[in-house]
């Protein structure tokens, strides 16, 4: 019987496992009123889905994450700003005070990675929103 590691491996042959996040999987570089174009900020990220299933905001706030925390069960953005390293499909609901939220559906995958021990990510997606206001 083989044992087969799934991963990187280092120099004494054994699995390596470690992953560098560059870059944030998300990036949200603008947001702005849809009629006036003037910016908005912060936004705030509710109803988030992983795949079908709910994601706590918390989780979109680990590596390199920056201009966010957690608001009750939102995660609040302070544009522009960086969320989560963990590729897949996304739905969350996305609005600021004073605007209607908007429910998004988005694949994240990073642009780039490079192999090796440890194995980097690099290029997120990055969000550029205009708002309706209430």
């Amino acid at each position: 019987m083989a044992i087969v590691y799934a991963g990187c491996g280092n120099s004494t042959g054994t699995a390596c496992g470690l992953f560098e996040y560059v870059d944030p999987l998300f990036t949200i570089v603008e947001a702005k009123n849809a009629i006036s174009g003037t910016p908005v900020s912060p936004v705030y990220l509710s109803s988030i889905l992983f795949g079908d299933e709910p994601l706590p905001a918390e989780f979109l706030t680990y590596a390199n994450a920056y201009g966010v925390n957690v608001v009750g069960d939102r995660l609040r953005c302070t544009v522009p700003c960086g969320f989560s390293s963990l590729q897949g499909e996304y739905q969350f609901a996305i609005g600021g005070a004073g605007y209607r939220d908007t429910t998004i559906t988005l694949e994240g995958r990073y642009g780039r990675a490079d192999g090796g021990c440890p194995s980097r990510f690099y290029d997120g997606v990055e969000i550029t929103l205009a708002l309706t206001p209430l």
